[in-house]
This record gives structure tokens, C-alpha cells and sequence, in this order.
């Protein structure tokens, strides 16, 4: 009980960050989506790092490179994170944070769908439901729209295989997360060297709070991300997927009542019936946790 607990709190707390990331990333936008990823990774490398030398574990991460399907697993993953990393900072840099967050939206169906596959997952009576009403309020945007943005497919396509991959993989959390960005730096810095050599390298021409904030990408990418590998060891897959409804909920607010991007009545409807599928599972999961703490109560 206390294991799902502390996963509960680590996964939610990983959403709400990511929620509220578009403000970061809105803040860079005048430095490209490529630039951005490159410090995220590169400032991710030094703040893992850090981390694992000060709890003098780096010997052990190490030793990771060695153990070959763990490699290649952390391969696949980083290779999965730094594309959804990527796509969403162009996403929030060319004002699309509310496509950005149907993705993320779409990314719980997805999550779900892959548990009851490879995890062989069962789903309650409140999952279903909500299920049931998340995906008819994606075919009613289809429908009435005509189609999904490319951005809002690739976002829980690229996350939802990466939390699958990171879930077969047993490594620490800190550790592999380490493994896979020293794994893609190569290629950020040969992209930064080649922005360099073009003299566009935005990193050495903007201003020091811009700098900062570039900086500063690489605990707004590892703080959220250690909390949900932890989260995602700590409860069943389906569980996680219910929680990123917390991101794209977010996301969608600060798309729409801070960066006022447009959003019409078909949209308006889709998202409706999204959010009353979370509001059925929300409620489902009040009337279980109080009937466990009661049950609780009376064996003392």
C-alpha cells in the first residue's frame, strides 16, 4: 500500500511539472526547438552526474554499458524521450501547446492499450469508462475536424513506447536516466558544434537569463522524469496512463487562457468528453481509497 502510494505521489508530481513546462519552454522561443534539445540533454548529463557521484554511484551506472540488452533497451529509450522532447519544445516554439496537449491526452489511451498487451493488465468498471469516453471524444475531434495533427500522434506514440521500454528494463531510475542521455549527447554536441561553426549558436548571443534558462533545462528534464520512472516501477502501467491526464489538462490551460491560442466548439466538445471520463475515474478512486482506509480503521 505504502509502495503505490509514494509511486502515486512520484507519477502525479511528475505530470504536474510537465503541466506547467510550456511556460518554461514559451520563454525560449525564440531559440530554436534543436537548440533547446541540445541542453536539455547535454545540462541533464551534468545534473545526473552530479547526483550519482555525490552518492558515489556513478561506478555502478558505468557498469550498465556493459550488460547488453540493457543497453540496447536504454538505446531505444533515449532515442524514444529525445524525439518527444524535441517535438514538444517545436510544438510549444510555434504555438501549437494545445495540439501538444491532445497528444498528451491521446498518450493515456495508449499507455492503457499497451499495459492490457504486453502486461496483460486488467482494466476496472471506472478505467473502462473512462476509456470508453476519452477515445469517443478523439473520434468526435476526428470527426468533426477531419483529422489529428501530426504533432498530436507523434507526442503519446514516441511516450507511451518510451514508458513501456523504460518498464522492461531493470536499472535505477537515476542511473539509467544518465545512461540514456550520455548515449545521445554525441550527437547534441556534434549539432551544437555544427550551429557553432555556422555562427548559430543562439547559447553564446542572447543574454544571461536566457542562457540560465538553458541552462536550467537540464533539472527541468531530470527532476520530472526521475519521478515518473519511479512512479511507473511502483504501480500497474494502466495507473500511469490515468495520471497523465494531469499534464495534458494543464498544458491545455496555459494553451489556452495564457499563450490564447484557438480553440473552437468542436474542440471544446472532444475535450468534454475526455474530461468527464477523468471526473468517472476520479470519483471511482475517492469511493476506493475511503473504503480502504475504513477497512484499515477497523482492524485497529
Amino acid at each position: 500500500m505504502e509502495n503505490k502510494t509514494s509511486g502515486f505521489i512520484q507519477g502525479a508530481s511528475s505530470y504536474l511539472i510537465w503541466g506547467l513546462a510550456p511556460l518554461y519552454f514559451k520563454a525560449l522561443a525564440s531559440i530554436s526547438a534543436g537548440e533547446v534539445l541540445i541542453h536539455r540533454i547535454v545540462w541533464s548529463v551534468v545534473v545526473l552526474s552530479l547526483f550519482l557521484l555525490s552518492k558515489k554511484s556513478l561506478k555502478n551506472m558505468i557498469s550498465h554499458f556493459k550488460r547488453g540488452k540493457v543497453l540496447r533497451n536504454l538505446i531505444m529509450s533515449s532515442l524514444l524521450v529525445s524525439s518527444n522532447w524535441l517535438i514538444y519544445i517545436y510544438a510549444i516554439s510555434i504555438g501549437k501547446t494545445v495540439e501538444a496537449s491532445l497528444g498528451y491526452f491521446i498518450n493515456p489511451l495508449f499507455t492503457i492499450l499497451l499495459g492490457v498487451m504486453f502486461f496483460k493488465e486488467s482494466l476496472s468498471k471506472s478505467q473502462l469508462a473512462c476509456l470508453t469516453f476519452g477515445a469517443f471524444g478523439l473520434l468526435y475531434q476526428i470527426y468533426a475536424i477531419g483529422s489529428l495533427s501530426w504533432i498530436a500522434l507523434a507526442i503519446p506514440l514516441t511516450f507511451g513506447l518510451y514508458g513501456l521500454v523504460r518498464k522492461k528494463t531493470l536499472i535505477d531510475s537515476v542511473e539509467g536516466l544518465l545512461v540514456e542521455t550520455i548515449l545521445v549527447a554525441p550527437l547534441a554536441i556534434s549539432f551544437g558544434v555544427f550551429l557553432f561553426r555556422r555562427d548559430s549558436l543562439m547559447f553564446v548571443q542572447v543574454p544571461l537569463p536566457l542562457q540560465l534558462l538553458l541552462i536550467g533545462t537540464g533539472l527541468l528534464t531530470t527532476i520530472p522524469l526521475f519521478l515518473y520512472n519511479e512512479g511507473v516501477k511502483k504501480l500497474p502501467f494502466n495507473y500511469m496512463g490515468f495520471l497523465q491526464y494531469i499534464a495534458p489538462t494543464l498544458q491545455f490551460l496555459v494553451g489556452v487562457y495564457i499563450f490564447n491560442e484557438h480553440f473552437n466548439l468542436q474542440k471544446l466538445i472532444s475535450f468534454t468528453f475526455i474530461w468527464f471520463g477523468l471526473i468517472l475515474l476520479t470519483i471511482s478512486q475517492i469511493q476506493t481509497l475511503m473504503k480502504k482506509r475504513t477497512k484499515i480503521q477497523r482492524q485497529f
